[in-house]
């Protein structure tokens, strides 16, 4: 299949940041503080220590991230390496796309930190690809450096700015169809998109409240000498829960929020484009003879 020249590439960052980070973390732990911190026959383990930093580190191979190119012909998007084993779609051809519109999503692991998700201030912009089959992807520009937390990276404007070029030299809108929306419910989804996910009182609790919990399970089930090891796989099971429901709270409130965003973001894209199409009133024309207005 002829994709014709390539006229724009981005090269995100190839790694996920979370990853990077436990990579190093289990790291330094593992070859640094393990041994010293350990009581004799804790480590090596036989080996069996370094098995979570090298699983940490397939799976970053595993989602490493390629480029996302513009061609004349269609636009080839950034997908992970066992997606592109798998022979997911990743090359899709201006005439089969129906719609393309900027759409909202959080930066990896962002919906770990929900005092950081629930401000919404690590909410980025990409390019939502809709097909004429249906299906819908969204091609990320997460800069390397957040400086002031910019939703949209200069590699997304650069991005629609050749994808404008390109569809108005075909004479086609970014965006074909769009739900309609009434001023209402413009102003209602506005309205829910700015509520934080959770209540700052309700992160608080769930992440303060574990060493609580922590306390109360030892202090019921703590026997005389060392704490026996279900006794503390019970506490830790305990005190994991309220973050966990913060977390994953967050994590689907988060999916929401950007859902409501892109679609926000893409009924302004149809209104703006048919805005743009429609020609100017033409200007009243003077009358030499006898100065008197002609609407033209």
């Amino acid at each position: 299949m002829s994709r014709g020249e390539a006229l724009f590439t981005y090269r995100p960052v190839p790694y996920n940041e979370m990853g990077v980070a436990l990579l190093l973390l289990t790291t330094v732990g593992t070859l640094f503080a393990a041994p010293l911190a350990s009581a004799s026959g804790l480590f090596p383990l036989g080996g069996l220590c370094l098995l979570p930093p090298i699983l940490i580190a397939l799976a970053l191979i595993l989602f490493r991230a390629t480029p996302t190119t513009i061609y004349t012909d269609g636009i080839e998007v950034s997908q992970p390496l066992w997606r592109r084993t798998l022979r997911g779609p990743r090359y899709f051809t201006f005439s089969a796309i129906k719609n393309l519109f900027p759409a909202s999503y959080e930066i990896t692991g962002a919906f770990m930190s929900p005092f950081a998700s629930s401000a919404g201030t690590l909410v980025h912009v990409g390019l939502g690809i809709e097909t004429i089959g249906g299906e819908r992807h969204v091609v990320r520009f997460t800069p390397g450096l957040l400086r002031g937390f910019r939703s949209e990276s200069e590699g997304y404007q650069l991005a629609v700015e050749w994808l404008r070029r390109i569809y108005q030299e075909r004479g086609r809108p970014l965006v074909s169809e769009a739900s309609p929306l009434t001023d209402a419910d413009v102003q209602r989804m506005t309205a829910q998109a700015r509520e934080p996910l959770l209540p700052m009182t309700t992160i608080v609790a769930a992440f303060f409240l574990p060493p609580t919990l922590v306390a109360l399970v030892l202090a019921v089930v703590q026997g005389p000498g060392l704490l026996p090891p279900p006794a503390l796989a019970v506490a830790l099971a305990v005190a994991g829960i309220p973050p966990g429901v913060a977390v994953y709270l967050t994590w689907k409130r988060s999916r929401q929020r950007n859902d409501l965003l892109t679609e926000l973001a893409k009924h302004r894209e149809f209104l703006r484009e048919r805005a743009a199409a429609v020609p100017p009133p033409s200007p009243p024309i003077s009358s030499p003879a006898s100065g008197t207005l002609i609407k033209g």
